[in-house]
């Protein structure tokens, strides 16, 4: 057991081994469940989280691992392999079969008593747990002519394939000295009489071991020698992503920092439900962190029991921006773009003539601010592309652009910004918000549609440029990175970035609709930058709010007057779902297209009506034009995109006793270009 690693090979495959973690938290494995994982006697699916991220139980290739937060990892790959690995904060500090970790070979035989022993089966009873069922300990078999199998071997196309010093392995024996797999592999295949499942066994164990090193390996399985074994809907690689698509998380980590290992992945279309890989639509559900396949049951409120049933796919296409900025494709792709340069978010690339073209650009700025070009002030004129197939207005807290075709854009004029897409747009999107094709591994491409090698390869080339806007892509002028570790734990608890995966906090309901991990590592890492202000605390949790109420997700109240209040300006009050479509007067009735959902934010009391940023009272809800309510003697320009010849026009557009004005009462004013100006008095 050296630099914190320790494994070994078993000949008697278990059905269960325990971890006790803390003195309080034990993680049995069982193997009888084909596979299934007992947590404290609850049989859950992988992959599965304890306490934020804590413990963390996921697939990696063939291989089952258990990571903590403190520096554990244990991995079994469910036949004979187990291998476990610890911080150098441990270092002196262990006991057991796998040594002391002192850096000292020849004192790792100690037994629980202390006394030292050179007899493996002496120290394998001297830290025996406890009697299970079954678990016999028999004596080591013996092997009859070992040098000569073990010469033999050398050469040849099994065990001698870990010393091939040309073969798929020999980028790794620098690194992995393999002469000790190779004589495990010889006696583990004379003392099981030849059986050849074992020498497969044995180099994929010297496999994994390489692979944790990120040392690449060729491929060596082959139709006639230790043939994968793939369950349907998956296909072999020796290379498998350490970061599967699974229903538990569709929200994928794209750029995954951990090295791949070989075994099974779904096919293209196809996603990881615990152990088996289905299509999307026969995902299971998530219900206070767990996940359920299909047909299983579980209990609601401890007495209630819920059935999963199968969802269809989502019709709509949702991309969020948050924060620091984070990104979350279309397609549940994540990743981070620190620079105050302005990108193409989402970009309508299709040659169907049928699909209306849009563009969306994101300008990221400094402090986490950003402003969508679509409702960008230059200059002090408000800039439209207005006709009645277009609404912009305030829902909840949020400005929101609306259009006919389903276009959605939602953005908290701070922190959040959503872009949603109807489902007739699928694979036909680019951008920083991917292409909307149900598949997060390609997102990160370029507009050829090659792959991006990083983040910052394809940011750069979605970059467009913008008037008056600086552009600094690097971290020169911009606190940019990871925040330290330390410090993140001051943010996790439930009063902080913790109430967004509370299993029973406010926003469960949601889980198995938006799994919360993201946001809560977006909270994390912006409130730790921010160093605990509570503004970005509050706009933090609120993105995940409208996350879910953007989905129709009901959520409880979570507001509170000590937490995160919300300040309404006057004749409004906060409500958790504001009314969709707000009392209006007859002039505005029909100029907002009600959204399908509701929003949290401030409400105007009754007797009010919401007017840009303010509450007025009903009886000047008379001054309306293409949509814009108009204070008395206010003034504003637009730009008619559709004519670009100069135009004079006036509309009545204001009232004295709910008597229109006539056309007259309204000055106009030619400009350079094709803008308008309007002035409305009472």
């Amino acid at each position: 057991c050296l630099n914190g690693e320790c494994q070994k090979k078993k000949k008697e495959v278990s059905n269960l081994f325990n971890i006790y973690i803390a003195k309080k938290k034990k993680i049995p494995l069982s193997l009888s469940f084909s596979p299934a994982f007992q947590l404290n006697g609850l049989l859950i699916n992988l992959p599965y989280n304890v306490d934020y991220n804590k413990i963390s139980l996921y697939h990696l290739g063939w291989d089952i691992v258990i990571m903590t937060d403190f520096g554990l990892m244990v991995t079994f790959d469910m036949k004979n392999n187990i291998r476990v690995t610890i911080s150098g904060n441990y270092r002196g500090q262990t006991c057991g079969l796998c040594g002391n970790f002192n850096g000292k070979v020849e004192d790792d035989m100690m037994q629980q008593s202390g006394m030292p022993t050179t007899n493996p089966g002496e120290l394998g009873r001297s830290w025996k747990i406890r009697d299970i069922p079954g678990c016999l300990e028999k004596e080591e078999q013996s092997c009859v002519d070992m040098v000569h199998l073990e010469y033999m071997q050398r050469t040849s196309k099994e065990c001698g394939l870990l010393l091939d010093v040309h073969g798929p392995f020999k980028s790794c024996h620098s690194k992995v000295p393999p002469e000790s797999y190779f004589k495990n592999c010889v006696f583990d295949y004379c003392s099981n009489k030849g059986n050849k499942n074992i020498i497969c066994h044995v180099i994929s164990s010297y496999a994994a071991a390489c692979q944790t090193l990120g040392i690449q390996i060729s491929k060596w399985r082959s139709f006639h020698f230790c043939k994968p074994d793939c369950p349907p809907n998956s296909h072999y690689e020796v290379c498998a992503s350490h970061c599967p698509v699974t229903c538990h998380s569709l929200f994928n980590p794209v750029l995954c920092t951990s090295n791949c290992r070989e075994g099974c992945e779904c096919n293209q279309g196809f996603v990881l439900s615990s152990d088996q890989c289905v299509p999307i639509s026969q995902c299971g559900c998530v219900h206070q962190g767990l996940y359920y396949k299909a047909g299983e049951s579980y209990f609601v409120n401890g007495f209630c029991i819920q059935k999963c049933h199968s969802d269809a796919p989502k019709k709509t296409g949702i991309c969020h921006v948050a924060g620091d900025p984070h990104y979350i494709t279309f397609d549940g792709a994540t990743f981070d773009l620190q620079s105050n340069c302005t990108y193409t978010l989402a970009r309508s690339c299709t040659r169907q003539h049928s699909l209306p073209p849009f563009s969306v650009n994101v300008q990221n700025e400094r402090r986490s601010r950003g402003k969508i070009s679509v409702t960008k002030v230059v200059d002090g004129w408000v800039v439209f592309g207005w006709d009645d197939s277009i609404w912009v207005f305030y829902h909840g807290d949020n400005i929101v652009l609306q259009t006919d075709f389903g276009l959605f854009v939602s953005f908290d004029q701070l922190y959040h910004l959503i872009v949603q897409v109807p489902e007739a747009y699928q694979s036909q999107m680019c951008g920083l918000c991917g292409n909307y094709n149900g598949h997060p591994l390609d997102d990160i491409s370029l507009p050829t549609g090659q792959p991006a090698l990083s983040v910052q390869t394809f940011s750069a080339a979605w970059k467009v440029a913008a008037p008056s806007a600086t552009c600094t892509e690097d971290c020169a002028s911009i606190v940019c990175g990871a925040c330290q570790e330390s410090r993140k734990s001051s943010y996790i608890h439930s009063t902080q970035c913790g109430i967004l995966q509370s299993p029973y906090g406010p926003f469960s309901a949601c889980y198995s609709t938006i799994n919360p991990t993201d946001f809560y590592n977006n909270c994390v890492h912006d409130l730790c930058k921010a160093r605990g202000n509570p503004v970005i605390l509050c706009r933090a949790v609120h993105s995940y709010v409208a996350a879910c109420q953007a989905t129709g997700i009901q959520i409880k109240p979570w507001r509170t007057a000590n937490f995160c209040p919300m300040k309404c300006p006057v004749n409004s009050h906060y409500e958790l779902c504001t009314r969709a479509c707000p009392v209006r007067c007859k002039e505005a009735t029909g100029i907002t297209k009600c959204p399908n959902h509701c929003a949290e934010g401030c409400q105007c009391k009754n007797g009010f009506f919401m007017a840009g940023y303010h509450c007025a009272p009903i009886s000047q809800c008379r001054c309306f034009h293409k949509g814009m309510w108009f204070k008395a003697s206010e003034s504003r320009n637009f730009f008619d995109y559709k004519d670009p010849v100069p135009k004079f026009q006036c509309s009545p557009c204001g009232c004295i006793l709910d008597t229109l004005l006539p056309a007259r009462i309204c000055s106009i004013r030619q400009s350079r270009g094709h803008v308008l100006s309007f002035l409305c008095v009472y």
